[in-house]
């Protein structure tokens, strides 16, 4: 190690340090108003833990995303700083676990949905299949260009936000970058050969 990877190796621990005791404090804070809040309104509220609290807010009767569980829990408790990331991985856990699936995975603008296990969701055919291999089964018998492929793979059911332009450009991309497709006659086409999907 040189000198100049101790000198960053310092300023990285410096760094992480204030961010933790820059946390410590901004929670803190956070308590410190709560308890000033209670203390001029007269009320005394328990909290519960954020694992409770994210199962009170799933529903049980529909399809929700990670957004829509910040948005309930900041309603249920405006006071309290709500971490996504711990929503994300308490997600996780349950899918995991099998008491929730997810229904559709995020992509461009989109968020994944997720439901309760037995709870009946809308069918959506690739809702949880990535855009390469969706390509890949629309063109396993077929050539196409892209522009009949991007049509194709709106036809077979794939559900975007993006505009036709801007997933063809995705589709362009794919097709230039995953080496089980190749350009054949200005059309292109499905390494028979190539990894399964």
């Amino acid at each position: 190690m040189n000198e100049f990877s101790a000198i960053r190796a310092k300023a990285k621990e410096r760094h992480d340090r204030l961010v933790v005791e820059a946390r410590e404090q901004y929670e803190r804070t956070l308590s410190q108003i709560a308890n000033l809040e209670n203390d001029l309104t007269g009320r005394t509220r328990l909290r519960k833990s954020i694992v409770a609290s994210i199962e009170a807010v799933i529903p049980d009767d529909q399809e929700f995303s990670v957004d829509d569980l910040m948005l309930s829990l900041q309603q249920m408790d405006d006071t309290r700083v709500w971490s996504k990331p711990k929503v994300w991985n308490h997600i996780a856990k349950l899918r995991r676990k099998g008491q929730i699936k997810r229904t559709r995975r995020h992509s461009y603008n989109e968020p994944a949905l997720y439901v309760r296990t037995g709870v009946e969701a809308p069918e959506r055919p690739f809702a949880t299949t990535p855009l390469n291999d969706v390509v890949a089964l629309v063109l396993a018998d077929k050539q196409m260009t892209e522009l009949e492929l991007t049509v194709a793979v709106l036809e077979a059911g794939y559900e975007s936000k993006r505009s036709r332009r801007k997933l063809m450009e995705a589709i362009g991309q794919i097709l230039r970058k995953d080496e089980r497709f190749k350009m054949d006659g200005g059309k292109w086409a499905l390494i028979t050969n190539s990894r399964p999907l």
